[in-house]
C-alpha cells in the first residue's frame, strides 16, 4: 500500500474525495508530524438524487460521475479559497482517495509458510508470500462475474499483518522462526471511477500524486489502531445503497462482504408507501433523531428500518455461517439513522455472537479521537485520520 512520505517542514496538505455510495465527500486538511490529529480546513458533501427505483449501473454511474465533478468544481472554488485564507504559502501536495462498495471490492487472503528448522526471513521470501496470496485473490476475483462485468481494476495492493511463529511483526526482514504468514488485501475499483478521478485530478490538481484506498481498509486501520486490545472485530459500515461486513480475526481484516441494500433501501420503500419525496423522508430522519416525530410517523420509520434489517440478517446468516462471529461488532451509519439501526441489530448480533454486549459506534467521545473542530462527517473525519497518522499500515520497511 502506498505511504505518504513526509515533506521537509512535517507538514502536508491533502485533499480527500470519499466515493461512497450515495454521495461524494470533499475535503482539504493540514497534517501536522507533530500533532495528535490533522486539521480540516475545509469539508463538504454532494449526494446523489434518489429516486423511488433503483437506477441502471450506467445511470448510477453516470449519476456518481456528476456528483465527482460536482464535488471537485466546490473544492477547487470554496476548498482552495479556504486554504488560502488558513495559509496564502499553502498549497496541496497530495490527493487522497477512498471508495466504498459497490465502487470498490476488498478482497483479503492468509497464506503462511512452514519449515522445519528456524529460517531467516528474507525481503524475497515476503515477495513470495505476497505472490501467492495475490494469485489467490485474483482466482477469486476471475470467479466473480460481477466484477467482471464492471471491469474492476486493482488500486491497491497491502500487507497488513505478518507473524513469525505466530507473533505479529512489524518488520520481519532478517528475523528467524519456523513459521512465517502474512495477511495481504487488494483494493478494486471499476475503472470508470478511477478515470473520473483522473480526469478531475488533471483538470485541478495536475502533476499532484493521486492514491487510492477502499474504505473498508481505512476503516479497519483506524479501528485497529482505535481499539489495539480487541483482535476480533465485525465491521458493518451502512452506506446509501449498500451495506459492507467485514471480519476482523486475530487483529486481521481476513473477510467481507457487500449486501446490495443501504439507508436508500429505507427511503425507497418510505417514498412508496407514503408517497412522499426523499427530501420529505430526510427531513423525517432528522426529527427522529432530534426525538420530535409523533409515535404514528415513528412507527413508520421503524417499519421500513426493520424490513431493511431483516435483509442484512438474512445475508449475514447465509454467508457467515461457517464462521464463527466476533464478539464485538462495530456500526458506521448516516447520524440520523445510527441510534435507530443500533436498536433495531442489537437484538440479532448478540443472538449471533450468544453475548449481550452492544454494538459500538462512533460516539461523541470516540469522534474526538478521528476529528478537529467538530466536524459533522465522520467517514471523512475517519479518512482524515488515516491520512495523517496510518498512512504506513500494512508496510513492511525494506532492510
Amino acid at each position: 500500500m502506498f505511504g505518504l512520505k513526509s515533506h521537509t517542514d512535517g507538514v502536508v496538505y491533502g485533499v480527500i474525495f470519499d466515493i461512497s455510495s450515495e454521495s461524494i465527500g470533499v475535503s482539504i486538511i493540514e497534517s501536522k508530524q507533530i500533532e495528535k490529529l490533522p486539521h480540516v480546513i475545509f469539508s463538504h458533501r454532494v449526494h446523489i438524487r434518489i429516486t423511488k427505483q433503483a437506477q441502471s449501473t450506467a445511470e448510477y454511474t453516470r449519476q456518481m460521475r456528476e456528483a465527482l465533478f460536482s464535488a471537485s468544481l466546490i473544492i477547487s472554488r470554496d476548498g482552495l479559497e479556504a486554504l488560502a485564507l488558513h495559509n496564502k504559502h499553502a498549497r496541496v501536495q497530495k490527493i487522497f482517495v477512498t471508495c466504498s462498495s459497490p465502487w470498490s471490492y476488498t478482497v483479503s487472503r492468509n497464506v503462511q509458510y512452514e519449515g522445519e528448522d528456524d529460517m531467516r526471513v528474507t525481503r524475497g521470501l515476503i515477495d513470495d508470500l505476497v505472490k501467492s496470496a495475490e494469485s489467490e485473490i485474483t482466482h477469486q476475483i476471475q470467479l466473480d462475474d460481477e466484477k467482471s462485468v464492471q471491469d474492476f481494476q486493482i488500486v491497491e495492493r497491502a500487507t497488513v499483518d505478518v507473524r513469525i511463529n505466530d507473533y505479529p511483526i512489524h518488520n520481519p526482514v532478517g528475523l528467524k522462526g519456523k513459521s512465517i504468514s502474512l495477511a495481504h488485501i487488494t483494493g478494486l475499483m471499476p475503472t470508470d471511477i478511477i478515470k473520473a478521478v483522473y480526469e478531475v485530478q488533471e483538470k485541478i490538481f495536475p502533476d499532484i500524486e493521486v492514491r487510492a484506498h477502499t474504505f473498508l481498509l481505512v476503516l479497519y486501520c483506524v479501528l485497529r489502531d482505535l481499539f489495539p486490545k480487541t483482535d476480533s472485530l465485525c465491521i458493518i459500515n451502512i452506506t446509501g445503497e449498500t451495506t459492507e461486513f467485514g471480519i476482523v480475526e486475530g487483529g486481521t481484516l481476513v473477510e467481507s462482504l457487500t449486501v446490495q441494500s443501504g439507508t436508500n433501501t429505507v427511503m425507497r420503500s418510505m417514498m412508496e408507501s407514503q408517497d412522499r419525496t426523499a427530501v420529505e423522508i430526510a427531513s423525517l430522519f432528522e426529527l427522529l433523531e432530534a426525538g420530535s416525530l409523533t409515535k404514528t410517523a415513528e412507527e413508520e420509520v421503524q417499519k421500513s428500518v426493520n424490513s431493511f434489517v431483516r435483509i442484512l440478517e438474512e445475508s449475514m446468516r447465509k454467508n457467515f455461517t461457517t464462521r464463527r462471529f466476533p464478539k464485538t461488532a462495530f456500526i458506521l451509519a448516516p447520524n440520523t439513522l445510527t441510534r435507530l439501526l443500533v436498536k433495531e441489530m442489537s437484538p440479532f448480533i448478540q443472538t449471533v455472537i450468544h453475548d449481550d454486549q452492544a454494538l459500538l459506534t462512533f460516539s461523541a467521545d470516540l469522534l474526538k479521537e478521528i476529528s478537529y473542530h467538530d466536524v459533522p462527517d465522520p467517514y471523512l473525519s475517519i479518512v482524515a485520520r488515516f491520512f495523517h497518522k496510518l498512512h504506513g499500515c500494512g508496510e513492511i520497511e525494506n532492510n
